[in-house]
């Protein structure tokens, strides 16, 4: 058996034996640990319930509701700007072509 092989089998018996002390070093709790655990398991489910709602009452959250607002604002603002820009190149174009029909124009 090469060296290499035999430091891992020590090292893997020295875990065992550590394992092994640490097993009889563990107090038992009579139950304490699964009730625990139960616990635990209630708790985790209770958290994604909750969760649930949460979501469901994310859209009515006044932080997000002003966010909305405010990229409505910007949303507006840029239609508006835009609705000007046509209506000043379509006055300039009457302006700087004076004989030129409306239908021409569109």
């Amino acid at each position: 058996m090469s060296k290499h092989a035999q430091d891992v089998k020590t090292q893997l018996e020295e875990c065992k034996s550590k394992i092994a002390a640490e097993k009889d070093l563990r107090v038992p709790l009579d139950g304490e640990r699964e009730r625990m655990l139960e616990e635990l398991a209630e708790l985790k489910k209770e958290n994604q319930t909750l969760k649930q709602q949460n979501a469901r009452y994310e859209r009515c959250d006044p932080k997000r509701l002003e966010e909305l607002a405010a990229k409505k604002k910007v949303c507006k603002d840029g239609m508006t700007r835009w609705t000007d820009n046509l209506y000043e190149m379509e006055s300039w174009i009457k302006r700087n072509n004076p004989g030129m029909n409306p239908e021409e124009i569109y």
